[in-house]
């Protein structure tokens, strides 16, 4: 056989090698599964939900990815919307509590973990209404105060009438004072007076009775109705260590109304900040709003509801939490890479795992070419 074509043959046959373990590497780098964001990123002890990861090369219908969330959280059911996104619904237990690393496998590659963060429901004592002075008011009064006696009052308690907040002064753990709008007292008719900590941390209720008589003796036949704001507060999924945007729905009821957010780290909002208040325009539809808060602490539960305010009084609305991230160190900064949340020392031990094998490769296709080498030394001296 001619030596020029062993040569040729001998490099063909190196190079198809070399190209498979090296395409397989490529192949490899580009096609691992990486999840880039799960939503919620938090939940409740005992609670059950549904969380959407998103991601990129998550698999297929014929070769279904698998989700852990780590010990004391059960992946109930999963469904892959798209190789970018796949729901699954988990169930929490009720020991789990703090960070938990969710991974997603496909085709026995598994992605960099995120965290999802377990919190404890909040502890709550729960108020009790003894009294409330007067417990008799008249239409149109300009008495608009009451007070409030009780226990387990805080900074953080606010008074409501028939499920509308109202402004209240925290005076001792046995006393509040709470103070009626104009248009509380233009209807007369009697009124549920209860006090709340918190979410599902509420009071008995009291009755305030708003006399039907004006006082001179005339009748209420037009009362002028009252047009509370309603509002809606929503779960949060942009959460940063440091930073987190606030989500709310506010209806102003045709009112001008002004809205913000209050925040703490307390679920009983002992203290809170106030964002910036905004002005709505008079209209009879919910918008949208998005306010972004900062120089959180990080790993901190915080506590968060939409408020907006018109002529008719005061709505706070639900109250959601969220938890910070942990702090990102240096050595876990982003890289600029296809997963965003890739650390330097993950993306470092992938390229030395890659490096390795494309070592062999090149190792292989040298050996077999000074193979080559040696049979055409020996073929010549041979002769």
């Amino acid at each position: 056989m001619n030596i020029k074509k062993i040569k040729l043959v001998c490099l063909f046959f190196a190079l198809i090698f070399n190209f498979i373990i090296l395409g397989n590497v490529t192949y490899a780098q580009s096609s691992y599964p990486v999840l880039t964001s799960i939503s919620p990123s938090s939940g409740i002890q005992g609670e059950t939900l549904e969380v959407s990861l998103n991601g990129t090369n998550f698999g297929s219908y014929l070769a279904r990815p698998t989700v852990s969330f780590g010990p004391d959280i059960t992946v109930d059911s999963s469904r892959l919307i798209t190789p970018s996104k796949i729901i699954v619904r988990i169930t929490i237990g009720d020991n789990a509590q703090g960070q938990y690393n969710v991974i997603l496998t496909s085709a026995g590659q598994t992605t960099y973990p995120q965290t999802f963060t377990v919190t404890i429901p909040p502890h709550c004592t729960t108020p009790s209404i003894y009294s409330i002075a007067p417990s008799l008011l008249s239409a149109n009064s300009k008495e608009n105060t009451l007070t409030i006696f009780g226990s387990n009052f805080t900074k953080g308690t606010y008074a409501y009438l028939n499920g509308y907040s109202r402004e209240t002064n925290f005076i001792n753990p046995n006393k509040l004072t709470m103070f009626l709008t104009t248009r509380d007292l233009a209807i007369p008719k009697d009124g549920n007076i209860v006090v709340s900590n918190g979410v599902n941390c509420i009071s008995n209720s009291a009755i305030i009775k708003i006399n039907y008589s004006t006082g001179s003796g005339d009748w209420l036949v037009h009362p002028t109705p009252t047009y509370y704001a309603s509002v809606l507060t929503k779960q949060t999924n942009e959460v940063t260590d440091i930073s987190a945007i606030l989500y709310g729905t506010v209806d102003p009821k045709k009112y001008l109304t002004t809205t913000w957010f209050e925040y703490s780290n307390t679920p009983d909002f002992a203290k809170f900040t106030e964002t910036e208040h905004l002005s709505l325009d008079v209209i009879d539809k919910p918008s949208d709003l998005s306010q972004t808060i900062k120089d959180l602490t990080p790993k901190t539960n915080y506590y968060f509801r939409i408020v907006a305010e018109n002529n008719s009084g005061v709505t706070k609305g639900n109250i959601i939490s969220f938890t910070t991230k942990e702090k990102i160190a240096l050595a876990d900064s982003p890289l600029a890479s296809t997963d965003p949340k890739v650390s330097v020392s993950g993306f470092l031990n992938k390229q030395k795992s890659n490096f390795s094998l494309s070592i062999i490769g090149w190792a292989i296709l040298i050996i077999v070419i000074v193979m080559a080498i040696a049979y055409f030394i020996a073929k010549r001296r041979s002769r």
